[in-house]
């Protein structure tokens, strides 16, 4: 018998299910309900993943479609291969949103998901019926100097008392763009 599917909240015909969705150089993995559309895409923050969205998820129509999906390079989809930019996360949303077989769909991304949805917006997909940006970072890179970058640094080590910061888990991983 094959493997069982994971779910959240009680079991019922609306209850969502653990899924995986091809993209390019492997998959992601989300939590997907079954429902009336347009369904409704999430995308988490940068360090976010798919169960950021629960509280969100269960205060919705029980009967409404959703995926909840743990972007490249997150969560359970921490091992699918990069680049992790913002052009290849907003393909990536593209191709789950396909995949959900809704006609329509609206994406609801947060500060990193927000940025993955305002270029996927600016594409206009077939089906994209609206965008719900929540704390979006900007679309394009704030143009920061490397006089300012440099000034910032030197406070940084300031606070530090001199010192270097210490390295982080998780640190080196590529900032979206």
């Amino acid at each position: 018998m094959g493997e069982r599917p994971t779910t959240i909240g009680s079991t019922n015909a609306h209850t969502p299910i653990g899924r995986y969705f091809d993209v390019r150089g492997g998959q992601v993995h989300g939590h997907v309900r079954e429902g009336d559309g347009p369904a409704l895409v999430f995308l988490h923050y940068w360090g976010g993943f798919h169960r950021t969205w629960r509280p969100v998820l269960e205060l919705l129509d029980p009967a409404r479609a959703f995926v909840s999906y743990d972007q490249r390079g997150w969560g359970a989809s921490a091992a699918t291969p990069g680049p992790y930019g913002i052009e290849r996360l907003a393909d990536d949303a593209q191709q789950v949103a396909e995949q959900l077989g809704h006609d329509e769909f609206v994406v609801v991304g947060h500060s990193m998901g927000g940025k993955v949805a305002q270029v996927l917006g600016s594409r206009r997909p077939a089906g994209l019926r609206g965008l719900v940006l929540v704390a979006p970072a900007p679309p394009a890179p704030v143009g920061v100097t490397p006089e300012f970058q440099e000034a910032l640094s030197r406070a940084r080590l300031r606070r530090r008392g001199g010192r270097r910061p210490e390295h982080r888990p998780g640190a080196d991983r590529p900032a979206p763009r």
